[in-house]
């Protein structure tokens, strides 16, 4: 009901006259593999709703597509060196509107090993996140709503995460490391114009399960 009617201080639209969106997705994978997967995704919206780039209520006359290609790895390689790495490939029909970066890339290494006859596990890694660079939604307050902007574009920088634990049943410890790479891979670690993501923090947890 966004879409039809809003009342503020700031903004009012009523009675807008906007047509069911039309919905057809397909998915198909294939894992030749078991530490391989591939999977094709593909989505068709017919008279897509969104918010133009002055946060107001919009809806296309033709339909949108979306697609992306995506492929999964992970393998433990001498028993205890773990590498996860996730790919994704995606375009739309609908750049205004619609926006999404074209590569995606999640990697991840890890250490996991049990340890005196398997009474402790250590597990420690990284993994990182990097996009390319594209001009993501901007956000209005005054709605809660997302929109798309052309002023400020994102991506290129790597967010990466250092993470450490250890389990001696029944305690589990952990100590993290998030956004490591801040203040050496750049200023613009920030996912929505003027809204930056958490900066470089030290996470410690304690997991402690008692039983009758």
């Amino acid at each position: 009901q966004i879409y039809r009617r809003w009342t503020s201080n700031h903004f009012i639209w009523d009675g807008r006259a906007l047509s069911p969106q039309e919905l057809t997705e397909v998915r198909l994978g294939i894992s030749p593999f078991p530490w391989l997967s591939l999977s094709v995704h593909g989505r068709t919206i017919g008279n897509f709703l969104y918010f133009d780039s002055q946060a107001y209520p919009a809806q296309t006359e033709q339909h949108v597509q979306m697609g992306a290609l995506e492929l999964y790895f992970e393998k433990m390689m001498w028993k205890h060196l773990g590498i996860e790495l996730r790919y994704m490939y995606q375009y739309t029909t609908a750049s205004p509107v619609v926006r999404l970066p074209a590569h995606y890339l999640h990697p991840k290494v890890y250490y996991n090993a049990f340890l005196f006859r398997n009474r402790m596990q250590v597990l420690m890694g990284v993994e990182a996140e990097l996009f390319d660079t594209f001009a993501p939604y901007a956000y209005m307050p005054a709605t809660q709503v997302f929109f798309p902007q052309n002023d400020i574009s994102v991506g290129s920088y790597p967010f990466a995460d250092v993470f450490f634990s250890v389990r001696i049943r029944p305690v589990s410890v952990f100590f993290k490391l998030e956004n490591a790479l801040k203040g050496f891979a750049g200023p613009d670690y920030f996912l929505v114009p003027g809204h930056y993501q958490p900066d470089r923090a030290f996470r410690l947890g304690i997991n402690w399960m008692f039983f009758d």
